[in-house]
C-alpha cells in the first residue's frame, strides 16, 4: 500500500469510520498535526512522481492522489484564505509544484475523482464549480471568521429569522444572504462565503427537524441525545452559547412572529452592537408571509376588485426605496409576499418609513407603516434589551416613559444633561455612529434636560410599561414634501396605539409650536412647518415635526406648449413665497386670487428635469420647507434606471427594462392614458399583434407613471412568438391630447461580427459609432465552452488603439480547448449584444473522434449520447435531434450527469435570454422535459423554470398529467438515490410542497392538476381529495362554471362586455368534441365569446385525458393561447382548474384508493387545515 493510501486509511480510522462518510470534508475537523503531515507527504510523493510525469498525469493515473489533494486544498482554504482572491496557484505552490504542470480539464478531472474518493460530488447546488466546491468542502475560513465574526453572526441571525417564517430552500436562503452582504467587508463578499453561510442556516433547520426541537429549553441536551457530533456538521466552529441563539430563532413563535401572523407590516429599530468598535442604529421592515386581499384593500383604501394577480409594495426610507412583489395564491383571496430583507442603518434608519401600493393599472396608494415614524432629533431615544430576539436592544419609545426591564439604553445628543435619581445609575458606553448622540446604559429613574430646556424622565423596571406608540392621523399630503416629510391638510389628531391593537384618540390637548416662534393649542391659527408636542406632568411624552396646510390646499401642474417651461399652481396654500432651488431652472411667482402660481423655465441645453426642488415659506412662519415637485412639462418622458432621459424610439434590451419608467403629464381635465404593446417583426411599421392597457391617474393627480418591469412578462411573451433577430416590442404611452412616446424593447441591442482570420469579434461600424469610449470600456465580453462550463468563463481582451477601445476583442481560439464556445455579454453588462457561437475545432492530426452527424446510423457508437456531445455537434439539424434525445433521457433519470452540465449552464448564463441556447429551446418543446425542470431537486437558479413560459413558446397548461406524474416519480427516485429511501421520502415530500406551491402561485391553473399528479405518483391520497371522485361533485363543479347568474362564465361575460374578444380555435374545439370533450365544454352557445370560454376547458381536458391535440410545435398557436389567457386570467385559471376537478369526479383521472391511516390531520404553515400526503416508503 502506498504511503498516501495508508495515510487516508489511518485518517478515517481515527474518526471511528471504516469508510468515508459522504459528508462535507469540514466535518472531519482536520487537526494542525494532520494538516502538516498531509502537506509533507504530498510534497514528498510529488517530488518523486514529477521526475517523470506532469501533475496532470499524476492526477489521471495515481488513484490515491486526488482524494488527498482535495482534502488538502479544502483545508488550505479554511486555514489560509484571507479574502484577497482564491485561485489554484497558492494551493499547488504550497506542495512544491509549478502551476503550469496541468491544464484546466486535468485539474477538473482531479477534483471530480478526489471528491468521489470521499463519496462526494462536485457541487452545483448553489452555482459552485470546481474551485467553489473546494471552498464549500473546507468550511468558513478562520481568517474571515476571526475578523468578521460580529457581522457574520448578525447575518446568520437575520437569515434564520426569515427562514423560520415558512417553507424555504437553499436557493432562497442564498438570495437573502447575498442581499445582506453589504454588512460584510468587501473582501468577504464572495459566492463561496455566501454559500457557506447559507449552509449554516440549512444545517440549523435540518437539525431542528431531525431532533424534533419544539422548545428552547434543553436544546443542547436534545441535540446530543438525537445526533451525537452535531457540532461538527457546521462549516464553522460553533460554541454552545451561539448554538442556543441560533436554534432559539427557529423554535417557537417569538413576539415578532405573532405580529406577522396578524398580517401586520411594521418597522423594528434596534442598536447593533456586533461591532465592538461602534454602535449603529438599524431598522427593518418586517413582513408577514401571507396577507389577505381584504386586508390589502382595507389598509390602502382600494376596492378589492381593483387588485390584480400581482401587486408591488414600494417601501421608502428617506430617499431610498425597495420594491417587494405580492402574488395571489391559486384559488385564494390572499397574497404571498416576497420574503426579502428590508434593513437599513445609520441616518436612513432614523428617517420615516412608509409604503406605497402599486397596481399594474397605474394606481398608487400611500400608507404609513406601524412604528415607521421618523425619529425626532429633539427627543431621547429609548431602547430595551430583548432576550428573545436577534435585535438585542430594540427601540421602544421616544420621549419620556417607562420600560419593563431593569436596564435600558438611552441615546441623547452629547450636549444634553443626564442625571440619575437616588439608587439609579448611568454609564456611557459609546457614541452612535453617523450621529452626534451618546449611548448610555441606564438603571432606575433618570432625568434628562435638553439644550432648549425641555425635560424628560425615563423609568426602568416598570412592569406595566407597554410599547404604546403615537400616530398622527388626518388627511396626509403625500409625495410632495421633502423636509419635513410629513404634511397634513387641516389639523390631524393624535392617536395612541397599544400593543393589543386598540387605537384611541389621545386624551389631552396638543401644543403646536412654530420653530423659534410662538406656541398655540389652536392649529387653525398657524400654517407651515410646526412641532406637534404632547406633554403630561411637565414632561414631553411625544413630539413630531410636520407641515400644516389649510384644509382646502391643493396643487395643480399647468404645462405650456413650450416643453421648457410651465407653472405650478398652489391653491389655498397661504404661501408667502416659493422659489426654485434646482440648478438650471429659474422661477417667478405671481398671485392669482387664492392661488400662488410659480412659473418655471428650464435654461439648460438638454431635457428639463423630472423633478424640481423648491423652497417654500408661509405667512407668519419664517421657516423654510423643501418641496419636491414635478417639472410642469407636457407629454411623455422615458426615464432610464440611471435617471437619464431616453429619446423617443430608443432601443433597449429586454433584460435592462428594470428601473426604466415612462411618465406622462396629463394636463387639465385628463385622468387616464393608454399603454400599447405591439410586436414588430423587423422594421415593419404596423405591429403583428397589439395589446392595450388603460392607465389611470391617482385621485387628484396630474401624471401617470409606468414601470416597464410590471409589463416584462407581456413583453417577453410577445418576443417569444417571434424568431427574427430584429423583432422588437414597441411600448407606447399615449395621452388623451395626442402626445405619445415609444420605447422599443428587443432581446438584444446589437450583434458582434466574427473575424476568424484575425481571431477577433467586433462591432459593426454603424453600431460602434453609437457607443462612447466609456461605454466600450464598460462592456465585458466573455466566452464559455458550452460542453464544459465547470470552470470560470474567460474574459476577452479588448483591442486598443493608443489606449482607446476600438470595438474589437481578441478571441484566442488557438489557445483554447476544442469545443463549442459561446461569446456573450458578461453579467452586469450595461449593453446586451446577441451571443455568438464560435466552434473551436481540434487539429487534424489529433485523432479527433468523428462527429455524430458524420456517422451512418449502422455505425453509431454503442455509448449513450450525452449532453456535452450533443452540444458539440456543429450541424444544427443533427444537434437539435441529439438534444431531443438527451432531454428525453434526462426527463426519466434525475441523477444523470447531464443534469449537472445543464445546471452549470443555467447558473453561468442565467442573465441571458433563454432563447440564447438550443438546449432551453428544445426543453420548451418537450412536455416531459418541462415537467422535469419544474420539479427536479438540484441547483437551477431560483425561478429558472418559471421563466420558460415568459421567454419561449410554451405554456404550462399544455403539459399533460402523464408528464407531471413521470417527473414526480423521477424525483422520488432521485431522493432515494441521494438520501436513502427513508430520508429521501421526507426530503422529496418537503421539496414537492415548495415546488408545487411555487408553480401554482406562478400559474394558478395548475393547482388541482399538480395535486392529482402527486397523488398518482406517490400512491398516497387524502380522503378529502378522494371525495372529488364522486359523481355528484361533477355537477357541483360544473355549476360553479356555468350555473346561474353568479357563475364564473356570467362574471366573465359581465366583466368584459365592452371589450373586443379574441377568437380562433374553432378547428381544435371541433376535433375535441369528437373525442369526448362535449360534456365538459360550455353547454350554451355564446357565439364569438366561444373561444375565450372554452379554450381553458379544452386545454384542461387535453392535459387530463389526452385528446391527441398537439400544441407544442406551433409558436403562433401558443401566442394565440397567451392572448386568450391574458384577456381574463382569472377565468382562464378557474376554468382550467375546475375542469380538471370535473375529470376527477367523472373518473377520467384514476386515483389510488385513500390511505387514511398515513394522513395525520394538521395545520399547514400558512394556517389552513389540510391533509398532508405522507412520504412514500420503500417499494
Amino acid at each position: 500500500m502506498h504511503p498516501i493510501q495508508q495515510w487516508q486509511g489511518n485518517f478515517v480510522d481515527r474518526r471511528g469510520f471504516e469508510y468515508p462518510t459522504g459528508r462535507p470534508l469540514y466535518t472531519y475537523r482536520v487537526t494542525d498535526d494532520e494538516y502538516r503531515d498531509l502537506e509533507a507527504i504530498l510534497r514528498e510523493s510529488l517530488g518523486v512522481w514529477l521526475r517523470t510525469l506532469t501533475l496532470g498525469d499524476v492526477a489521471h493515473n495515481m488513484a490515491c492522489f486526488p482524494p488527498l489533494f482535495v482534502l488538502y486544498a479544502a483545508e488550505w482554504w479554511r486555514r489560509n484564505y484571507d479574502g484577497t482572491g482564491f485561485t489554484w496557484g497558492p494551493i499547488v505552490r504550497a506542495i512544491g509544484v509549478p502551476t503550469e504542470t496541468w491544464n484546466q480539464s486535468q485539474r477538473s478531472e482531479c477534483v471530480e475523482k478526489g471528491l468521489q474518493g470521499w463519496k462526494l460530488r462536485v457541487s452545483n447546488s448553489h452555482g459552485l464549480r470546481y474551485l467553489g466546491s473546494i471552498a464549500f468542502q473546507g468550511g468558513l475560513p478562520m481568517c474571515l471568521l476571526a475578523r468578521a465574526k460580529g457581522p457574520i453572526g448578525w447575518i446568520l441571525m437575520r437569515a434564520l429569522r426569515l427562514a423560520a417564517g415558512g417553507r424555504t430552500d437553499g436557493s432562497e436562503i442564498l438570495v437573502w444572504i447575498k442581499s445582506l452582504a453589504h454588512h460584510l467587508p468587501n473582501t468577504y463578499r464572495r459566492d463561496e462565503v455566501f454559500v457557506l453561510l447559507s449552509e449554516v442556516v440549512l444545517t440549523v433547520l435540518r437539525l431542528k427537524q431531525e431532533a424534533n426541537l419544539t422548545s428552547a429549553e434543553n436544546v443542547l441536551v436534545e441535540l446530543d441525545r438525537c445526533r451525537a457530533g452535531w457540532r461538527n456538521e457546521f462549516p464553522l466552529p460553533i460554541d454552545d452559547h451561539q448554538a442556543i441563539e441560533l436554534f432559539t430563532l427557529v423554535i417557537g413563535v417569538p413576539r415578532g412572529e405573532q405580529l406577522q401572523r396578524s398580517q401586520e407590516i411594521f418597522v423594528e429599530r434596534w442598536l447593533d452592537t456586533s461591532n465592538q468598535d461602534s454602535v449603529r442604529l438599524r431598522s427593518e421592515v418586517v413582513l408577514p408571509e401571507f396577507v389577505d386581499s381584504a386586508v390589502v384593500a382595507r389598509v390602502f383604501e382600494i376596492e378589492s376588485e381593483n387588485l390584480g394577480r400581482t401587486l408591488t409594495l414600494r417601501f421608502s426610507r428617506g430617499e431610498r426605496s425597495a420594491d417587494v412583489s405580492l402574488r395571489r395564491l391559486a384559488g385564494q383571496d390572499r397574497y404571498r409576499i416576497e420574503r426579502r430583507t428590508l434593513d437599513r442603518q445609520g441616518d436612513v434608519a432614523a428617517d420615516e418609513h412608509s409604503m406605497q401600493l402599486l397596481t399594474v393599472s397605474g394606481d398608487a396608494r400611500n400608507k404609513e407603516i406601524a412604528r415607521g415614524e421618523a425619529l425626532d432629533p429633539e427627543l431621547p431615544w429609548i431602547f430595551e434589551q430583548n432576550a428573545d430576539s436577534t435585535n438585542a436592544f430594540r427601540l421602544v419609545r421616544q420621549g419620556s416613559g417607562g420600560i419593563r426591564g431593569h436596564e435600558g439604553v438611552l441615546c441623547i445628543p452629547a450636549d444634553w444633561n443626564l442625571r440619575a435619581d437616588d439608587g439609579a445609575s448611568v454609564d456611557r458606553v459609546g457614541q452612535l455612529s453617523d450621529s452626534g448622540r451618546c449611548v448610555w446604559t441606564i438603571r432606575g429613574v433618570v432625568r434628562i434636560e435638553a439644550s432648549d430646556g425641555s425635560r424628560y424622565r425615563v423609568r426602568c423596571g416598570q412592569a406595566t410599561a407597554g410599547e404604546d406608540r403615537f400616530e398622527l392621523r388626518g388627511r396626509r399630503y403625500w409625495e410632495l414634501f421633502d423636509s419635513p416629510a410629513v404634511a397634513f391638510c387641516g389639523a390631524p389628531n393624535l392617536y395612541q396605539a397599544s400593543e393589543n391593537g386598540l387605537d384611541q384618540p389621545l386624551q389631552g390637548v396638543l401644543a403646536w409650536q412654530v420653530p423659534g416662534g410662538r406656541t398655540t393649542q389652536r392649529p387653525e391659527e398657524i400654517v407651515g412647518p410646526v412641532s406637534a408636542i404632547w406633554q403630561a406632568q411637565g414632561e414631553t411624552k411625544w413630539r413630531a415635526r410636520v407641515v400644516l396646510l389649510p384644509a382646502q390646499a391643493s396643487m395643480a401642474v399647468e404645462p405650456s406648449d413650450d416643453p421648457s417651461c410651465g407653472a405650478l399652481r398652489f391653491r389655498n396654500w397661504a404661501l408667502l413665497t416659493v422659489e426654485s432651488d434646482t440648478p438650471g431652472v429659474s422661477s417667478k411667482t405671481r398671485p392669482d386670487g387664492a392661488s400662488l402660481v410659480l412659473d418655471l423655465r428650464f435654461q439648460g441645453e438638454e431635457h428639463p428635469p423630472e423633478w424640481c426642488s423648491l423652497n417654500a415659506v408661509w405667512h407668519g412662519n419664517p421657516n423654510i420647507v423643501r418641496l419636491k415637485a414635478p417639472f410642469p412639462a407636457r407629454g411623455v418622458r422615458i426615464i432610464a434606471a440611471d435617471s437619464a432621459q431616453l429619446e423617443d424610439g430608443a432601443l433597449l434590451a429586454v433584460n435592462r427594462v428594470c428601473g426604466t419608467r415612462m411618465v406622462g403629464f396629463l394636463g387639465p381635465d385628463a385622468y387616464h392614458a393608454t399603454l400599447r404593446l405591439g410586436l414588430h417583426r423587423g422594421n415593419h411599421a404596423h405591429p403583428a399583434s397589439e395589446v392595450a392597457h388603460t392607465i389611470k391617474a391617482n385621485l387628484g393627480g396630474s401624471r401617470v407613471e409606468i414601470r416597464l418591469v410590471d409589463y416584462l412578462n407581456d413583453i417577453q411573451r410577445m418576443l417569444a412568438g417571434a424568431d427574427t433577430l430584429d423583432a422588437y416590442v414597441s411600448v407606447r404611452l399615449c395621452l388623451s391630447g395626442g402626445e405619445s412616446s415609444t420605447l422599443r424593447v428587443a432581446r438584444y441591442e446589437f450583434q458582434l461580427e466574427r473575424m476568424p482570420m484575425m481571431s477577433r469579434v467586433g462591432l459593426p461600424q454603424e453600431q460602434f459609432s453609437r457607443l462612447s469610449a466609456e461605454d466600450l470600456a464598460r462592456l465585458p465580453v466573455a466566452a464559455l465552452r458550452l460542453d464544459a462550463p465547470g470552470e470560470e468563463p474567460i474574459g476577452l481582451t479588448p483591442v486598443l488603439s493608443e489606449g482607446v477601445p476600438t470595438g474589437n476583442w481578441i478571441f484566442p481560439s488557438a489557445d483554447l480547448s476544442p469545443g463549442p464556445w459561446l461569446i456573450y455579454p458578461g453579467s452586469g453588462s450595461q449593453f446586451i449584444f446577441r451571443p455568438m457561437l464560435w466552434p473551436v475545432l481540434a487539429p487534424h492530426d489529433s485523432g479527433a473522434a468523428i462527429l455524430p452527424e458524420a456517422q451512418d446510423a449502422g455505425e453509431a457508437p454503442e455509448a449513450r449520447l450525452n449532453l456535452a456531445a450533443a452540444l458539440g455537434i456543429p450541424t444544427e439539424r443533427h444537434r437539435l435531434d441529439a438534444l431531443d434525445t438527451v432531454i428525453a433521457a434526462m426527463a426519466l433519470d434525475f441523477v444523470s450527469d447531464d443534469w449537472r452540465l445543464a445546471e452549470q449552464l443555467a447558473v453561468q448564463l442565467c442573465h441571458l435570454a433563454l432563447s440564447t441556447l438550443d438546449l432551453w429551446r428544445r426543453f420548451a418543446l418537450s412536455p416531459p422535459g418541462m415537467a422535469a425542470l419544474a420539479v427536479r431537486m438540484g441547483g437551477l437558479p431560483t425561478g429558472f423554470a418559471e421563466r420558460f413560459p415568459n421567454e419561449l413558446p410554451t405554456v404550462w397548461e399544455t403539459i399533460p398529467l402523464t408528464a407531471w406524474v413521470q417527473a414526480m416519480q423521477a424525483v422520488a427516485a432521485q431522493g432515494a438515490s441521494w438520501y436513502g429511501a427513508e430520508t429521501g421520502g421526507f426530503v422529496v415530500s418537503e421539496h414537492l410542497d415548495r415546488r408545487l406551491q411555487a408553480l401554482a402561485s406562478d400559474c394558478p391553473s395548475l393547482g388541482v392538476l399538480l395535486e392529482a399528479a402527486r397523488a398518482i405518483a406517490t400512491e398516497r391520497i387524502s380522503a378529502d381529495f378522494q371525495k372529488c371522485r364522486r359523481q355528484p361533485m361533477d355537477a357541483f363543479f360544473a355549476g360553479q362554471l356555468f350555473g346561474g347568474e353568479t357563475s364564473r362564465v356570467q362574471q366573465l361575460l359581465r366583466n368584459n362586455a365592452e371589450r373586443q374578444w379574441p377568437g380562433g380555435f374553432a378547428t381544435e374545439l371541433a376535433l375535441a368534441r369528437q373525442h369526448g370533450a362535449r360534456p365538459y365544454l360550455c353547454p350554451a352557445d355564446y357565439g364569438f365569446h366561444d373561444s375565450v370560454i372554452n379554450l381553458p376547458i379544452l386545454l384542461a381536458l387535453n392535459a387530463s385525458m389526452d385528446l391527441s391535440i398537439d400544441w407544442s410545435h406551433h409558436p403562433n398557436l401558443i401566442g394565440a393561447i397567451r392572448e386568450v389567457q391574458a384577456f381574463d386570467p382569472e377565468w382562464f385559471a378557474e376554468a382550467f382548474d375546475l375542469t380538471v376537478a370535473r375529470c376527477l369526479a367523472t373518473g377520467r383521472i384514476e386515483l389510488p384508493q385513500p390511505d387514511v391511516p398515513h394522513l395525520p390531520r394538521r395545520l399547514d404553515d400558512d394556517g389552513r387545515r389540510i391533509f398532508r400526503i405522507a412520504p412514500p416508503g420503500t417499494r
